[in-house]
């Protein structure tokens, strides 16, 4: 793990905002903390490779959890809000992104208050998955199809069209983007990463809730966000 400050462009990253950064390069995983302008802004990551999942917070002021990964139509012109359950929003890359997908040095952020009000402060979350040179990705390396991937599913995936992958096996993290089958199809979602993962979040983009399970929970249940219920019983 590593703390570092970021003073504007001091470190060599383009960034036009100063920001203070712990960064695990091994994990892929980093925690980004800046104070907003309210004009057009790039912040440093401190990661050594793009991020592929953003999740931004207002600390300051009552605002939204803003995200965007490489699951979405776009990670430069799309959003999710973690704490509602709409759909995939469209015009992100004018509200929050500044039209342009992160880079392996800075994110943009435009002007919504949500990421970047003046004299507001914010935390990031920034994660790396397996790279976005294609719509399916390992280690950094890009391939045409899932089936091309090097990962041993042990299943077919009946029913259940895979559109985008993303995997990063020695973080323990991947970004899945599927769509599903007929009415009353059941089936296997592969994630690539070898072990059972700890934690999983799942949105479907057209709306509904995040549902979020990790491995304490009852086989059957999970957490919905958007409600103050206990944990739902899925079965």
């Amino acid at each position: 793990r590593q703390r570092q400050m970021c003073i504007r462009d001091r470190d060599g990253s383009g960034a036009s905002l100063a920001s203070t950064i712990q960064a695990n390069q091994t994990a892929g995983f980093s925690i980004v903390q800046y104070t907003g302008s309210g004009s057009n802004a790039t912040v440093a990551h401190g990661l050594s490779e793009a991020p592929e999942w953003i999740m931004i917070k207002n600390t300051s002021h009552t605002n939204s959890w803003i995200t965007s990964h490489v699951g979405l139509t776009s990670q430069a012109t799309y959003s999710l809000t973690m704490n509602n359950t709409n759909a995939e929003y469209s015009d992100a890359g004018t509200y929050y992104w500044n039209n342009a997908a992160p880079t392996n040095k800075v994110f943009s952020i435009a002007t919504d208050s949500a990421v970047n009000r003046s004299s507001g402060t914010y935390v990031a979350y920034c994660w790396r998955a397996g790279g976005n040179s294609a719509n399916f990705n390992i280690e950094g390396k890009g391939y045409d199809s899932l089936d091309d991937m090097p990962i041993e599913l042990g299943y077919t995936t009946n029913g259940i069209t895979i559109n985008k992958m993303s995997v990063n096996t020695k973080a323990g993290f991947s970004i899945v983007n599927y769509q599903g089958g007929p009415n009353g199809t059941s089936d296997k979602i592969p994630h690539g990463l070898g072990k059972k993962p700890a934690w999983v979040w799942q949105k479907r983009l057209s709306s509904g809730h995040w549902s979020m399970k990790h491995h304490k929970q009852p086989s059957n249940h999970v957490l919905l966000n958007a409600v103050n219920n206990d944990e739902y019983n899925a079965a």
